[in-house]
């Protein structure tokens, strides 16, 4: 059901579906005046995110949220990087309890997570393989697999390691 919303410059709340998270990526940012027109000028950063045409005045607590999520105080080191955007319906703000997006950090897909727990897996595999046949067919699992970039050059890597101790003790 539609909600009463006036146009805005920025992203608010009524602009997101209630109940859904937001998977965005952080494209820029900009200090940009954020005043009502006719008051006096009130710069605040603005994040532009890859999926929405309309920015977000960054409020303090979405900034220590992404301060602590992506380690970094540093604005530079948070483009590219993915986040959720929500509502969150009990912000007091002014005195008002009041309907507000809020950030936190993104969580993997089913799939993503499953391959975690693959590569934590087949990391066990490979240090208790016994011969470098063991390790070569591991690494054709590796290569088949649908790991992230990473991930793949770690169990690579691992697996090249072992690979090497185990010619060295023949």
């Amino acid at each position: 059901m539609p909600k009463f919303a006036t146009e805005s410059k920025w992203l608010k709340h009524t602009d997101l579906e209630e109940g859904q998270d937001h998977v965005v990526t952080i494209e820029k940012f900009s200090k940009e005046n954020m005043a009502i027109p006719g008051q006096p000028k009130q710069e605040r950063w603005v994040l532009y995110f890859k999926e929405f045409d309309k920015g977000i005045g960054l409020n303090a607590t979405n900034g220590k949220m992404l301060c602590k999520l992506f380690k970094s105080e540093e604005m530079e080191d948070w483009v590219g990087k993915q986040c959720v955007l929500y509502i969150k319906d009990d912000v007091e703000f002014q005195g008002d309890i009041v309907s507000a997006i809020r950030v936190r950090g993104h969580l993997p897909t089913c799939k993503e997570a499953q391959a975690k727990v693959t590569t934590v897996q087949l990391m066990d595999q490979i240090e208790l393989a016994e011969s470098t046949k063991e390790i070569l067919a591991l690494m054709r699992q590796i290569a088949g697999g649908e790991f992230s970039e990473d991930d793949q050059d770690a169990l690579t890597l691992v697996a090249n390691q072992k690979l090497a101790s185990l010619k060295k003790k023949k």
